[in-house]
């Protein structure tokens, strides 16, 4: 199987911060959040592969993330 490489933490940390400067996020939330925007955006680029493939293309576009996206946000 695939192995992902990990997104770095801070910037999540850094995201709570903007939404509310008093509030902290424990260390499991947020290798949970992360664990979750992996895999959100793994399911997101699997769509635009084959959009792209069907495309007939060997290139993601941006418009295929945008359209894979819409989909799996629909389906979720």
């Amino acid at each position: 199987m695939f192995c992902m490489p990990n997104l770095a933490i801070a910037p999540f940390k850094k995201m709570v911060r903007k939404i509310d400067p008093s509030i902290k996020i424990s260390d499991t939330a947020k290798k949970e959040i992360r664990r979750m925007t992996e895999k959100f955006a793994m399911d997101v680029l699997r769509g635009a592969v084959q959009i792209a493939k069907v495309s007939k293309r060997k290139t993601v576009m941006r418009e295929d993330i945008v359209v894979s996206k819409k989909q799996l946000v629909k389906s979720v």
